[in-house]
């Protein structure tokens, strides 16, 4: 089939997909709204917040096949013809671990300010500084630049803090169960993006669809998306946080320890620690998957923007239907058990057995259980903290996301090198310690619920 024909039927296919995903997204709004004891303004609030964490995670997965035909691809034009395969991965791993790495010096420091000057404005400078990081690689691409794509990654990153507050807006207006369906919506708008990220990155780059596609097309329209984004971000969204944290302190030395005083919370070490192990294992699999579709079975990178935008679809799929069914029938932790046994004996089937047809079987139950996975441990980590934290707490989860997308993207490139399959084996014991430290902290959490009925 070539990438025409291809390119065609997944068009006419997204185009479908786009009215289905509304409807949904409509009706999940909706069915929030009448479930909640929320003002009937919840549904104008949300809306915006969604848009912005679209855009905001929209970045990732359009960029991974640009760069994978700007880099690894030896006609790629942004590095020398005479580089080696193994140079290429590794330059490849780097240039996407980059942003994760600003994200995670940027993020505690906006997730504080937005505590204490409010989400909306904080929100406005991210979406500023992601339309500058996608402005950026166009530049960089028409000069030829390797640096200058790279620090509109960078920049891209420092201001990509707009999940961690958009959740926090979340918890302004929620409680309990009601928190973990709205965190679900915000999962939902990152699973959507990578439907979308991937295609966008894929299809737009490619001329045999259109003859004025190119590299820089993809980074353009994100650019342009990022603006309309901003001005509807201005003129459709209420600020949430009305009772500001003016007392919190922002210096540097206060914003770096952030993430030692969270660990310090008796309630929130290991939580945090499971959600760095379970992106950890996620995101390790997700940026080595392509350079083994494209170096094993010889994928195009159209082919593995395709493999991309599936598993974003049934992420999607997990988050607007299996979450929402399951939510009242079951408690958190338990739930991520389940994840983490679905993710667990999908990886394990990647490994025994390398062939195409088990990666696209794999992806359902390992799609399911990583996008569930991550509102079900924000929750529990939302929690444990008081309403005047929450953007504080947002930032810290946003900044161990960061972190361990930073460690597997730097990585990823060189345990491909070392062996095609080794990323999942580490994966699965990502996965495996991760089990481990939920199953402790259930036992601490039961001891602890128990000494306080004790004492009462």
């Amino acid at each position: 089939m070539n990438t025409c024909f291809l390119g065609q039927i997944l068009l006419a296919s997204c185009r479908k997909t786009g009215v289905y995903y509304s409807a949904i997204m409509q009706k999940k709004l909706a069915n929030i709204t009448m479930q909640s004891s929320a003002p009937p303004q919840i549904k104008k609030q949300l809306l915006p917040l969604f848009f912005v964490i679209f855009i905001d995670s929209l970045g990732f997965g359009l960029t991974i096949p640009v760069l994978l035909h700007l880099l690894v691809d030896p006609h790629g034009g942004l590095l020398a013809s005479t580089l080696s395969h193994a140079s290429r991965n590794i330059i490849f791993g780097l240039s996407i671990a980059i942003s994760p790495l600003a994200t995670l010096i940027g993020t505690p420091i906006i997730g504080a300010w937005s505590d204490r000057w409010g989400r909306k404005r904080m929100m406005l400078v991210c979406l500023l500084g992601t339309c500058v990081g996608f402005l950026l690689p166009v530049l960089g691409v028409l000069m030829g630049s390797l640096s200058v794509l790279l620090l509109g990654r960078v920049i891209g990153g420092l201001t990509s803090s707009s999940q961690p507050i958009a959740q926090a807006a979340i918890t302004d207006i929620s409680r309990g169960k009601q928190r973990s369906m709205y965190l679900s919506l915000i999962a939902f708008a990152m699973t959507l993006a990578m439907v979308v990220g991937p295609l966008i990155g894929g299809f737009l780059s490619d001329p045999s669809l259109v003859s004025w596609f190119n590299s820089t097309t993809p980074f353009m329209v994100a650019a342009g998306l990022s603006f309309i984004n901003l001005l509807f971000l201005a003129y459709g969204f209420t600020e949430t946080n009305q009772r500001r944290n003016a007392q919190r302190q922002l210096s540097l030395r206060e914003t770096y320890w952030a993430l030692t005083a969270a660990i310090k919370l008796p309630n929130t070490r290991l939580l945090l620690l499971m959600l760095f192990l379970l992106q950890f294992a996620w995101s390790l699999y997700f940026q080595a998957i392509p350079l083994y579709l494209t170096q094993v079975f010889h994928f195009t990178t159209t082919h593995s923007a395709v493999f991309l935008g599936v598993i974003g679809i049934w992420m999607s799929l997990a988050l607007t239907l299996i979450f929402r069914l399951i939510l009242p029938f079951i408690k958190m932790d338990r739930l991520l058990i389940l994840c983490i046994a679905s993710c667990l004996c999908s990886l394990i089937a990647c490994v025994l057995w390398p062939t195409p047809y088990t990666q696209w079987r794999i992806i359902v139950p390992l799609a399911f259980g990583a996008g569930i996975a991550y509102p079900a441990v924000v929750s529990l980590i939302s929690q444990q903290i008081d309403e005047f934290n929450q953007g504080w707490i947002m930032g810290v989860a946003s900044a161990v996301l960061s972190f361990a997308w930073l460690w597997t993207g730097t990585f990823s490139g060189v345990l491909v090198n070392l062996n095609p399959r080794l990323p999942f084996i580490v994966s699965i014991c990502a996965y495996l310690v991760c089990a481990s430290a939920l199953l402790y902290w259930q036992k601490s959490s039961h001891r602890r619920t128990g000494d306080v009925l004790a004492t009462g």
